[in-house]
């Protein structure tokens, strides 16, 4: 596939025209959960709006070039998770219980808008899925190697053997921070298991990264 090969900045880096980007769910939720109205005297912005509406904004000033693109699965799940992510953000401001379901119904109106339009400017790409199956076992299988590695991780009790007792206290605490940075993402894996549906769009991805090349 050959594009316009022009280099050009973004809020996540540097940019080359002739790739795509695949938008996920979260930045399009994160674009979409925003609504500010005087009348009712509620604001509501998502903590990484301005993020995800620096690379819509970029997508949309370079349309002709259709650099954004998404999948009808990932427009489907970004639907169902707006509803979720409006009453995370309103969850703090609404008090009164009387007025809360109509508040709640006029704002994610606002952002169900804002994520139509949002999808209006970007590309649904149809996947094989046939193919898209091929890909979803290898990605099943390495989250499961990535949740074994995750348990098999050295515990910070295992590395104090040799520090003195009386700065062992503090050095678990250093070892456990070390260990929660460093390891994070596989840490996160117990905490929080991967959704079927995040699998499945990530068969979609590497469906579409492989038709692109």
């Amino acid at each position: 596939m050959k594009e316009a090969s022009v280099d050009l900045r973004t809020p996540y880096g540097r940019c080359s025209l002739k790739y795509r980007v695949l938008f996920d769910t979260n930045v399009l939720i994160a674009g979409s959960t925003y609504a500010a109205c005087d009348d009712l005297k509620l604001n509501l912005k998502h903590h990484f709006f301005d993020r995800s509406m620096g690379l819509i904004g970029f997508v949309k000033k370079h349309l002709s070039k259709r650099i954004g693109i998404v999948t009808a699965t990932i427009e489907e799940q970004a639907y169902n998770a707006l509803e979720r992510a409006v009453k995370d953000e309103l969850k703090n401001q609404l008090v009164d219980r009387a007025t809360d379901f109509q508040i709640f119904s006029v704002i994610f109106n606002i952002c169900e808008d804002r994520l139509r339009n949002i999808l209006s400017i970007l590309r649904r790409e149809p996947v094989d899925p046939k193919e898209v199956s091929k890909n979803i076992k290898k990605v099943f299988d390495m989250y499961e190697g990535l949740t074994e590695a995750a348990y098999d991780l050295p515990k910070p009790e295992g590395l104090l053997t040799f520090i003195p007792r009386g700065f062992k206290a503090v050095a678990f605490d250093i070892f456990k921070t070390q260990d929660e940075i460093i390891n994070s993402q596989l840490t996160n894996l117990l905490r929080k298991p991967v959704e079927i549906s995040d699998k499945i769009i990530l068969a979609e991805a590497i469906y579409l990264l492989n038709q692109y090349k």
